[in-house]
């Protein structure tokens, strides 16, 4: 929308299954949004890392999706992110130096085709049934890493900032009793599901 409220471009992002845009981000250069889909045809969602849905032996599973587009709202490049089991975006941003970062969650475990988490990274293994997941994209669509999120429970992302110094800040909640917080304010898990935040130094210097 333009700053007077009238309409500036629309479109329509979908297929013949389920489609969400969860999370978008907007600069000079043109827009990225997050989002959650079962549809198995998404021509828009190519040029990138995965360029299918993977569902496994499922025949309802999501994945993640991470879609950039030009201020016209024409897409550059697109890209599924899942395993076996159901994925869902949840945010993006992009820092200075034109990497992409996308947030959700996932059910799926790595398995040999390491789907979500590379080799080396932070949590490289699900630990509960959902986690949280990080991945970071260059600017042309090609993964340099991801990893998972979580501990010995669930974990669901809600969403992440970008501060100074390029760390990430992510926030959501867990069920987890371990694991997650250290040199924190709350270092003891209080409740049947507790609010996390997690700051990460993954993003350039800028």
């Amino acid at each position: 929308f333009l700053v007077d409220g009238s309409a500036l471009s629309n479109r329509y992002l979908g297929g013949g299954g389920t489609d969400a845009v969860n999370g978008i981000f907007t600069d000079s250069s043109g827009l990225a949004v997050a989002g959650t889909t079962s549809s198995a045809s998404l021509g828009f969602l190519s040029g990138g890392h995965q360029g299918s849905l993977n569902r496994g032996a499922s025949t309802t599973a999501s994945d993640a999706f991470l879609l950039t587009l030009t201020t016209a709202l024409s897409p550059r490049w697109g890209t599924y992110y899942g395993g076996d089991n159901d994925e869902q975006g949840v945010a993006v941003t992009r820092d200075a130096s034109g990497y992409y970062f996308l947030l959700g969650n996932t059910a799926s475990p790595n398995g040999t085709a390491r789907a979500i988490a590379t080799s080396g990274s932070l949590f490289p293994n699900r630990r509960g049934a959902t986690d949280a997941f990080l991945a970071k994209f260059s600017a042309g669509g090609n993964r340099s890493w991801g990893t998972y999120y979580g501990s010995n429970k669930d974990e669901i992302a809600h969403g992440f900032a970008r501060g100074r110094g390029g760390n990430l800040f992510l926030a959501g909640e867990t069920a987890s009793d371990t694991g997650i917080a250290r040199s924190g304010f709350q270092n003891v898990f209080a409740g049947t599901a507790d609010a996390f935040t997690a700051g990460l130094s993954v993003c350039p210097r800028y």
